[in-house]
């Protein structure tokens, strides 16, 4: 939980970035070792750290090393050349601080870069030597919290800030993204490893409780830890969010500044929920913010697809981010979506479904040859997920033949069960699928000989082309079109023997739907 005296001493002490040099070495590896399965977005997560960390932190592009796939004794010799150029150019006595990131494989032994092993001790051993006021180190990976016990350190809940020591902060903060006996998990929704994930929109903004446009260390370790929590506690293991820290200082420590100049701009949150940016086109998750109240993200400049979630409901918009400028984002610029958009894509905080009652009509054939088409009413329940949209449906038709001796009125109620599978393309969706039922059909004839009234009980299955248009968010129209294979025991003219035949029946119809939760 939040400590009350974290946010009093955020507010009362308005903390600032200190006029300083700022160092970064950002490090990411997907493979480890043959026997660990390879990482989706390590990579990507130090590409983006190191992203953040030279818009927002202060980090210049001089005084960045990204390092890719490399392996331990380049890690190991990049990080004393640091340390060397370190105690090169802070000699005058100007402040500094250097952040060192890592995000891949890591067991017992240590990081895991192919097969090559960083002991997780040596790692700490040469962060802490490095001649600099202040050592930030992060670290995404599996059982990373062993390097808080390697100097006595424990895991524990976030933590308050204490005023003691000089007024700028100095020392050493390592935050790391698991237990030492957890596993740090990757998302494939959020394209990311869930720890970095969240730290880094922390860093944007959405960890500013004190609204300040300043994200302190402790800032961006609650919001971290509480999102990481929530996002794996439907996992099998809950992934609990580390630190310790040695930090002397009456200024909790500024991490990264809103107002900074550069590539970013600005986006003004007026509205409680959680809000995730995409690329233009929906594919690429951006960032994802969860704000309480009200709030600001960061944002380097460009297009963005915005959607704001709510328990029930998602709110879609489109923002153009310009850099040094500030434009509000609000519900009055954005437009509901529709409900079954929002169950299959999984966009809602809690409802995982959406289901809804549908009326329609078209045209139907029949297994009995020289009918044709005859007219059919629809009523059906549909309920939309994730995986794909099912639906239950009742079906009446009608039909009719005659010739001169000869009258046959032939009705049909049936049932049938069917599973599709759209895509959403704006507000219409095309989708395939298959359904299977049955039906019982009455004929009834008038003739001028003997025909009593024959019942029988016909299956079918086949495929199924649907098309939907979301005419608002809880209104549907949708389009079937497809073939049923019938199944039914036909009587032979000749013989009058009786045997299973199948014949292929086309359907059509139009039905409107209306979601009701």
């Amino acid at each position: 939980m939040i400590a009350a005296t974290l946010v009093l001493a955020a507010s009362l002490l308005q903390p600032a970035m200190a006029a300083e040099r700022r160092y970064a070495v950002v490090v990411g590896a997907n493979i480890g070792d043959s026997d660990q399965e390879p990482l989706r977005y390590a990579e990507r997560d130090a590409q983006r750290a190191a992203a953040v960390l030279r818009d927002l932190a202060g980090v210049n592009d001089e005084d960045m090393v990204l390092l890719l796939a490399p392996d331990a004794a380049r890690l190991e010799r990049v990080l004393a050349r640091t340390a060397e150029r370190l105690a090169a150019e802070t000699a005058d006595g100007d402040r500094s601080l250097v952040f060192v990131y890592y995000s891949g494989h890591a067991d017992e032994r240590g990081l895991r870069m192919g097969q090559s092993s960083f002991a997780l001790d040596t790692l700490r051993e040469q962060v802490e030597a490095m001649p600099v006021d202040v050592r930030v180190l992060l670290v995404d990976a599996c059982r990373s919290g062993e390097i808080l016990r390697s100097k006595g350190g424990t895991p524990v809940e976030p933590f308050a800030i204490t005023l003691r020591g000089p007024e700028q902060s100095e020392g050493l903060a390592i935050l790391t993204s698991a237990s030492g006996e957890e596993d740090a998990q990757e998302s494939d929704r959020l394209q990311s490893g869930v720890f970095t994930h969240h730290l880094l929109a922390g860093l944007q903004g959405a960890a500013d409780v004190s609204a300040d446009h300043k994200v302190t260390l402790s800032e961006a370790y609650q919001y971290a830890y509480d999102r990481t929590l929530m996002s794996t506690s439907r996992a099998p293991t809950l992934q609990h969010p580390s630190y310790v820290f040695d930090l002397r200082g009456q200024r909790d420590l500024v991490l990264t500044e809103l107002d900074g100049a550069g590539q970013t701009g600005l986006v003004g949150l007026s509205e409680a929920g959680q809000y995730v940016f995409f690329d233009p086109k929906g594919s690429e998750l951006v960032v994802e913010a969860e704000v309480s109240d009200s709030g600001t993200l960061a944002l380097p400049a460009g297009s963005y697809l915005v959607r704001r979630r709510l328990p029930d409901k998602v709110y879609q918009g489109a923002v153009e981010v310009t850099a040094g400028e500030r434009i509000e984002l609000s519900q009055a610029t954005m437009s509901l979506m529709p409900y079954g958009h929002t169950a299959r894509r999984g966009t809602a905080d809690e409802r995982h479904s959406a289901t809804a009652l549908s009326l329609g009509g078209g045209m139907v054939g029949t297994a009995s040859p020289g009918f044709g088409l005859g007219p059919a009413a629809d009523l059906g329940l549909r309920v939309d997920t994730p995986t794909a949209t099912f639906g239950l449906g009742l079906h009446y038709a009608q039909h009719g033949a005659e010739n001169a001796s000869l009258a046959i009125d032939q009705r049909s109620f049936g049932a049938d069960l069917g599973a599709v599978r759209f895509i959403d393309i704006g507000t219409f969706a095309p989708g395939l699928g298959v359904r299977a039922g049955g039906d019982l059909v009455w004929q009834r004839f008038a003739t001028t000989g003997v025909a009593p009234d024959v019942s029988s009980l016909v299956g079918r299955v086949g495929p199924l082309f649907r098309l939907d248009w979301a005419m608002a968010p809880r209104w549907l129209l949708g389009l079937d079109v497809g073939a049923d294979m019938q199944l039914y025991l036909g009587l032979d003219p000749n013989d009058g023997t009786t045997s299973l035949r199948t014949t292929a029946v086309p359907h059509a119809s139009l039905a409107l739907s209306r979601y009701l939760f």
